[in-house]
């Protein structure tokens, strides 16, 4: 435990030296119409309220038996409370905070989502109070301390960009929560937010590769990529010193995630969320909170994605093709139809159904 706080304290000693606060969208395709509604300023209450609820969490009230077998939770001497780590890979969707917090804590306002400042007459959106996305969320609007106390990994902010650290990998075995990548849209994602769309795409690109791989594997080391991908003034220092990812043990971490997402099927995954844990879903959880931005064309977009697949990522690709086996491998284990999307999730947007079957959903060719 010693050697773990230790390497705690110089992975945030090494990330506060120049924090930047980063906000992103899950940059979700063809997200229909009411998935983006406003939610109005008068829905909500003008002060939220702790413990409207006797239960925090799904975790709450939990005997040790019961406790101990359910994802996302965890005894702690006497009760059971929620238990997360969320790895949270850039450019792979801040909105998915949204929903771990509601998890964690059901007594948080429904309106309650993590803010992207656009809209600052709305209260939840507002980041009046500094720092934007997560950070404003967890640190301003419902602090940890108060709200989320003993719950997530990193708690000063649940949502930064962190790599797993070696020594922390078995504290929150099984309590791992994540949303993965097709590497190429993630890169393209990138190079636009980080990159600000300067500079040759490919060589930017070239440099991050690996990036979730990387993330799940090579422990405090693996700053450095997330350093390079943030492309400040350090970042030609940080790019010198990244390190090959290991494959085969990033797969096999994330084989052993509590919960894996993809963001190409976002609204499917939040609903799988809900239906392996047993939680409420709420509206609130389909709101993209900023929407990217491609200065391009639909058809230049499409044409330097397509360059991008072609060129290939030999570390994410497996690590993205691990996580959609283990993503629609959950989908058949729990019986994930789209009649139960609806009935738990009925902000959700439409969903891919097999031809000739309209409860049952369309599964890529191979899974």
């Amino acid at each position: 435990m010693k050697l773990v706080y230790m390497s705690r304290l110089l992975l945030f000693a090494f990330v506060s030296l120049s924090a930047v606060v980063l906000i992103e969208s899950h940059d979700k395709p063809n997200a229909p119409a009411a998935n983006k509604r406003k939610i109005e300023s008068h829905d909500k209450p003008t002060a939220p309220t702790a413990n409207k609820r006797n239960n925090k969490s799904p975790c709450d009230g939990r005997f040790l038996e019961d406790c101990t077998s359910r994802l996302g939770c965890k005894w702690d001497v006497d009760h059971c409370h929620a238990h997360i780590a969320w790895l949270h890979i850039m450019k792979c969707g801040s909105s998915f905070g949204t929903t771990l917090a509601h998890f964690a804590n059901q007594s948080l306002p429904e309106t309650a989502h993590i803010p992207s400042g656009i809209d600052q007459n709305d209260p939840e959106d507002r980041t009046t109070e500094g720092s934007q996305g997560e950070p404003n969320f967890f640190r301003f609007k419902y602090p940890v301390e108060k709200w989320f106390k003993n719950v997530f990994r990193y708690p000063s902010n649940p949502g930064n960009h962190l790599p797993i650290l070696n020594e922390e990998w078995d504290e929150w075995k099984h309590n791992w929560f994540g949303m993965f990548r097709e590497p190429a849209s993630r890169a393209l994602s990138s190079f636009y937010h980080f990159g600000q769309g300067k500079g040759n795409m490919h060589e930017f690109v070239k440099k991050i590769k690996g990036q979730q791989a990387s993330m799940l594997s090579v422990g405090a080391v693996g700053m450095a990529k997330i350093r390079c991908e943030f492309n400040q003034s350090d970042a030609l220092a940080e790019c010198d010193r990244i390190v090959e990812p290991d494959v085969p043990l990033a797969i096999q971490r994330l084989d052993a995630f509590a919960f894996v997402g993809i963001l190409e099927e976002y609204d499917m995954s939040v609903c799988l969320f809900h239906k392996m844990m047993g939680s409420d879903c709420l509206d609130v959880e389909f709101l993209n909170t900023r929407e990217a931005n491609y200065p391009e064309t639909e058809e230049m977009k499409t044409n330097e994605l397509q360059r991008l697949k072609d060129a290939g990522d030999p570390w994410d690709d497996p690590v993205y093709e691990a996580a959609q086996r283990r993503f629609w491998g959950d989908v058949r284990k729990y019986d994930l139809k789209p009649s139960t999307c609806r009935a738990l999730c009925p902000s959700a947007g439409s969903f891919k159904r097999l031809k000739g079957d309209s409860d049952s959903f369309l599964f890529p060719d191979g899974f």
